[in-house]
């Protein structure tokens, strides 16, 4: 069961970001920001919900887990072969928001790699001990 949770985490992983890549390259700059935000979140939700059915909501849990403390936008820079930089977007990330609300700054890429790792990790406990 672990081998099935962690195969469909990482899979909803890799879809997730695939579609956002694709997505913001070639969705966003033809109709907006908005229009693809509206989409990605919908996406979002319908690749959530078929990993709580097919895994359990500890795959739903640790896919978005990995989604919130940025390894998804990890392996968006990785895809798309450019450097990580500074984020100032995404503030609703633990990481993203305590930099750019309460510290008033960008989000160092040097956190961000160690919020994406925490992420896995956390995502990891869950689907092996939950």
């Amino acid at each position: 069961m672990i081998d099935t949770k962690l195969t469909l985490t990482i899979l909803w992983v890799l879809i997730f970001t695939l579609f956002d890549y694709y997505g913001f390259v070639y969705l966003d700059k033809r109709r907006g920001t908005k229009f693809y935000r509206i989409l990605q979140g919908t996406f979002q939700l319908i690749i959530t919900y078929v990993a709580f059915i097919l895994g359990g909501w500890q795959t739903a849990l640790a896919s978005n887990i990995i989604w919130i403390t940025l390894g998804c936008d990890v392996l968006f820079y990785i895809a798309d072969d450019t450097a990580l930089e500074p984020f100032t977007w995404f503030k609703f990330s633990p990481v993203n928001y305590y930099y750019q609300v309460i510290k008033k700054q960008p989000t160092p890429v040097k956190k961000i790699i160690q919020s994406s790792i925490i992420g896995v990790f956390i995502a990891l406990n869950i689907i092996i001990f939950l």
